[in-house]
């Protein structure tokens, strides 16, 4: 759990209200239905397609959406939600809750139509299916922006099988959606949900956008309860996106590099040396001087990254963050190895390397 908990910064939940929120919200409403005095509510959460599509009864749907009933679903969803505030950092949370809004209502749709066709059909296994209470809908739409755009890292391999920094939360998801059939419908209706909100289908991102003046009514009323500080533990404000966060954590890197090269020399500077001439002395400021050559190059080569190229990694590059990763004090065979498997990711391969130096 704790790698889970630690993907990509320790800042809880900084810039990311709406997660928070919807945290709140799913622990209340769980201990709500537990509660004796409102135990009544708990028959309210299962539905019937038929309540739906004969009896009009929507209500029932939209209340069994608000809580999951078991507590293994409440804490995996509740792991999931935590670990995909990455994605309300990234979009930002108007357009994180907007997106929340339109795969919600799609996700919904798309369960009510799958059941009643399952049940139009007069197939014996799905005839007795009940749509399951819980925030599906809120959860496995991210996991197709989570599929596509979070890299993966290889950690280990169990019997030649490779597990990644994301297996831990693809596995969560599927201990949500098997427990039924109706679990595994919801589960799949949110992540095509989530695929046609990707890809834009028939404009939904724009149609199911929600309006600035309720954006801005939840943030004078909620957003200011919600609001999380900056972490105590960086010394600056964390950026609100995985890009931000990615540069500002190598910046700061640089720095504690050349602080380091810096107080080496002066250490040795400061030790009495036999036949200490002038000329070690110019050696040791061409090397510093070289050393700052090399991060103002890779600070050069991160601004062209960031901006849209077509191409495979330029060799000079290539050579320039081997070299960073060498001065950084690891060999080359194991520098390149580690850029190679994270796609040139000078970050992601820097976490490699102290994963294995940590590990051996």
């Amino acid at each position: 759990m704790a790698t889970i908990l630690s993907q990509h910064s320790t800042t809880g939940f900084y810039k990311a209200p709406v997660t928070k929120g919807l945290l709140v919200g799913l622990s209340l409403a769980y201990t709500a239905i537990h509660v004796p005095i409102l135990a009544h509510l708990r028959k309210h959460l299962h539905v019937q397609i038929t309540d739906i599509i004969y009896k009009h009864e929507v209500w029932k749907l939209l209340m069994s959406r608000f809580a999951f009933i078991h507590t293994k679903d409440v804490v995996c969803g509740a792991l999931i939600i935590y670990y995909f505030r990455i994605f309300e950092r990234r979009f930002g949370s108007h357009a994180f809750a907007s997106f929340l809004f339109a795969t919600s209502l799609l996700s919904m749709a798309l369960e009510v139509i799958i059941v009643y066709c399952l049940h139009a059909w007069a197939m014996d296994p799905f005839q007795q299916v009940v749509m399951p209470p819980g925030p599906y809908m809120l959860i496995f739409p991210l996991y197709a922006y989570y599929f596509f755009d979070i890299p993966r890292v290889t950690r280990t391999y169990i019997m030649g099988i490779p597990v990644t920094d994301k297996t831990l939360t693809y596995l969560l998801g599927l201990q949500i959606c098997s427990s039924s059939i109706g679990t595994f419908i919801s589960a799949l209706s949110g992540l095509v949900a989530g695929l046609l909100y990707r890809v834009n289908f028939l404009r939904i991102q724009q149609l199911l956008k929600l309006p600035n003046i309720v954006a801005k009514l939840f943030d004078k009323t909620l957003g200011r309860l919600l609001d999380s500080g900056d972490s105590p533990e960086s010394p600056i404000p964390l950026g609100a996106t995985l890009e931000l966060q990615r540069q500002q954590q190598m910046e700061l890197l640089e720095q504690q590099i050349i602080l380091s090269r810096m107080r080496e020399m002066r250490r040795r500077q400061r030790q009495p040396r036999v036949g200490a001439t002038l000329e070690l002395q110019r050696q040791q400021q061409m090397e510093l001087l070289e050393q700052q050559i090399i991060l103002s190059r890779m600070r050069e080569m991160r601004r062209r990254q960031r901006q849209p190229h077509v191409g495979a990694m330029n060799p000079e590059d290539e050579e320039l963050q081997v070299k960073f990763l060498e001065e950084m004090g690891f060999e080359r065979a194991s520098a390149r190895h580690a850029l190679h498997s994270s796609n040139y990711n000078l970050e992601a391969a820097t976490s490699i390397l102290l994963r294995e130096a940590g590990s051996s």
